[in-house]
């Protein structure tokens, strides 16, 4: 049991190591103009401490790339924050920066900055240290 907690720890680690270099390179992709499509409130899979579900914000955007055209739904990296808010800051049909991977413009967003990264390589941390810590232990 102690492997799978390293192994798991080191994946979760390699997630966030991943996340974080393309938040990074985010910060670098060219903007075009687009529009949102879609903007509702859904029911998202996370519950709060009194067990209610939390809305998350659907937000569908239409952009294109050297006359190609793409959909998009990522608002950031990581967690996009308080659903309510980003219905009201992306309401439907409103004009729109999109930044997108001039290597794949089918991957695009409307935030540059990402937000949570810091979980993913904690949890793999932590689980690292529990799992060496019971392999030692035994």
């Amino acid at each position: 049991m102690p492997v799978l907690a390293i192994l798991f720890g080191l994946s979760m680690f390699g997630i966030g190591f991943y996340q974080s270099r393309k938040a990074k390179a985010i910060k670098s992709w060219p903007s075009v103009k687009g529009v949102v499509t879609g903007s509702k409130i859904v029911p998202g899979r996370d519950k709060d401490a009194e067990g209610n579900v939390i809305d998350q914000a659907s937000i569908t955007y239409m952009y294109a790339v050297s006359g190609s055209p793409f959909h998009g739904n990522r608002v950031k990296m990581g967690d996009p924050g308080n659903a309510r808010k980003l219905i009201a800051r992306y309401s439907k049909d409103r004009r729109v920066l999109v930044y997108y991977d001039p290597a794949n413009p089918a991957s695009a967003v409307l935030e540059r900055g990402s937000s949570n990264l810091w979980v993913w390589p904690l949890i793999g941390v932590i689980s690292i240290l529990l799992g060496l810590f019971k392999l030692v232990g035994s």
